[in-house]
């Protein structure tokens, strides 16, 4: 007899009866992500707030990617957990697809790329990898929400090479933004929200499998390793812990291969990350 109300069991044959723990359910309908109808999107916006000059030219928001600092009110980290569904729809309003306009020189049409950031205030502060802004053939940049609200990138608040991190502003108010935390030690559990190869708000989880130091651009800096899965696209997505606070940001990745020429063989795929210190560098508070 099975009774779901009263969550009981009684197995046929056995007289034990089996107290069972209430099932978990979502209390709201899961929303699919549609990644046609969002690169269609992401391409009108962009083409339209262009040609109708409500955006800034990529060659001004490069001009500011010298500016190293910012102050700013940031959110803080909660000390309450926010995990499963609950931490994917949070992360979901803060993500934003990164579009970056531009011609390919094989044709007359515009096209977009799209690569990943989040809000870190509500005022419309945002995160993303320096390279995304470093594109010298593009025309503008523009950031749009899952519900495809879009907005042009206003200016490089500041922005490390060595980090690769760009702080940007947006226009507007009332955003989901992510507060930030210290660096975890190897082993934390995290997870990502990022758009790798245009799927847009994929969510993977992994640990943090160390942190290190490299040399970047003639400096030390300290960087995350993580075995959390994501692509090209991915630049610029948060990496958070079981808070949902921001530990750090998606950098790029290493393929390690063993031999050479046809016996060549892949034997792992290691994500670097820029830590969330790196951001607290770039940005202090009031």
């Amino acid at each position: 007899m099975l009774l779901l109300g009263a969550a009981l069991v009684m197995m046929s044959g056995c007289g034990a009866v089996h107290a069972l723990p209430p099932v978990m359910q979502d209390l709201e309908p899961a929303k699919p992500v549609d990644d046609a109808s969002l690169r269609r999107q992401l391409l009108a916006g962009a083409q339209l707030a262009h040609e109708t000059g409500k955006t800034v030219p990529m060659a001004t928001l490069r001009s500011q990617l010298g500016r190293r600092h910012g102050r700013f009110a940031l959110p803080h980290a909660s000390p309450q957990l926010v995990t499963g569904p609950q931490l994917g729809r949070r992360l979901r309003e803060a993500v934003v697809i990164v579009g970056n306009l531009h011609k390919c020189g094989k044709c007359s049409r515009w096209h977009v790329g799209a690569a990943s950031g989040f809000f870190i205030s509500k005022s419309g502060l945002l995160v993303t990898s320096y390279h995304v802004v470093d594109k010298s053939v593009s025309a503008t940049l523009v950031v749009m929400l899952a519900n495809g609200a879009m907005y042009p990138v206003l200016e490089v608040v500041a922005a490390d090479p060595a980090h690769d991190l760009a702080v940007l502003r947006v226009q507007g108010g009332s955003f989901t933004a992510l507060p930030l935390a210290n660096p975890p030690h190897a082993g934390r559990k995290i997870v990502v929200m990022s758009h790798p190869n245009e799927r847009f708000y994929t969510l993977t989880a992994g640990v943090v499998s160390r942190i290190f130091v490299a040399q970047r651009l003639g400096r030390t800096v300290q960087m995350m390793q993580l075995d959390a899965a994501f692509a090209k696209g991915s630049s610029g997505g948060p990496i958070v812990d079981g808070r949902g606070a921001v530990v750090g940001v998606v950098r790029a990745t290493h393929v390690l291969a063993h031999g050479t020429g046809d016996k060549r063989v892949q034997q792992m795929v290691v994500g670097s990350a820029a830590t969330a210190a790196a951001i607290r560098l770039l940005i202090s508070e009031p």
